[in-house]
């Protein structure tokens, strides 16, 4: 013989409200984590991004800068022969 033994309905609605209350913390928890994982990859990515930005920036710079040294010493080079 099996005996079942149900809890009254006051009780049951505290274990319903305790589950509902650690299954939403649980959940929110989770999110939490994943919206910190999703917000440390994206900084990860942009950092990243912002580097090679910076980078090809720089290289361009130092072109620029190559390319007008360049031009002084051909304009120095052309003075000098000219006053010869």
């Amino acid at each position: 013989m099996t005996v079942y033994v149900i809890k009254p309905e006051a009780e049951q609605a505290n274990d319903i409200a305790a589950i509902k209350a650690k299954a939403t913390e649980t959940y929110e928890r989770e999110l939490e984590d994943h919206n910190d994982n999703v917000f440390a990859q994206e900084a990860q990515a942009l950092k990243a991004e912002e580097a090679r930005i910076a980078s090809e920036l720089k290289a361009e710079d130092e072109a620029i800068a190559a390319s007008e040294f360049e031009r002084r010493v051909r304009e120095r080079m052309r003075g000098a022969r000219s006053s010869k």
